[in-house]
């Protein structure tokens, strides 16, 4: 819900080196995200959940298909809701194994985009959510915003992993 977008998919199971792998390209549409903060919220949770032992309950053979597959965008991808309206541009592979799933690569934040936080609208400026396959599939922030309130030029910091993000503010 609030992802009105299609997935196109070329991709390719195959044996290699006596083991199964799936490779190719994921192409997502370029359609706005509207759904609510909240829900967000939870797929953070459903990532960072997803990326414990708990998802090893995969058959043996499905399990240890190795994965190389590129995760792209036919255009930017938008989110438009009560957090702010970003765009953004992946550069995204997954990798692992069924199992065992990463992602490597980054999510480029277009400049100018604007996230709400404590009432306050910042501008954002030189912003990127990384992955690393040691990671999984949980995403690191690298999220720089910037407001005047008043007379002062505030600065908003949110980084670190998805679940335990730090949040920094200063001014002039």
């Amino acid at each position: 819900r609030g992802l009105r977008s299609e997935l196109n998919a070329d991709l390719t199971w195959r044996n290699q080196s006596g083991r199964a792998a799936l490779s190719g390209t994921a192409t997502i549409t370029a359609d706005p995200y509207t759904e609510p903060a909240t829900a967000m919220v939870r797929v953070v949770s459903a990532l960072t959940r997803a990326s414990s032992e708990e998802r090893r309950a995969l058959p043996h053979w499905l399990g240890d298909t190795m994965l190389d597959v590129t995760l792209q965008s036919n255009g930017v991808l938008t989110l438009e809701n009560s957090v702010g309206n970003v765009d953004m541009v992946p550069d995204l592979r997954l990798t692992g194994t069924m199992s065992d799933a990463g992602l490597a690569g980054s999510i480029a934040i277009v400049d100018d985009g604007r996230i709400r936080v404590s009432g306050r609208s910042y501008r954002l400026r030189e912003s990127s959510i990384v992955f690393t396959p040691e990671q999984g599939l949980v995403p690191r922030l690298n999220v720089f915003g910037e407001t005047r309130i008043g007379d002062y030029e505030v600065t908003l910091r949110l980084s670190g992993p998805a679940d335990a993000i730090e949040t920094s503010l200063s001014s002039n």
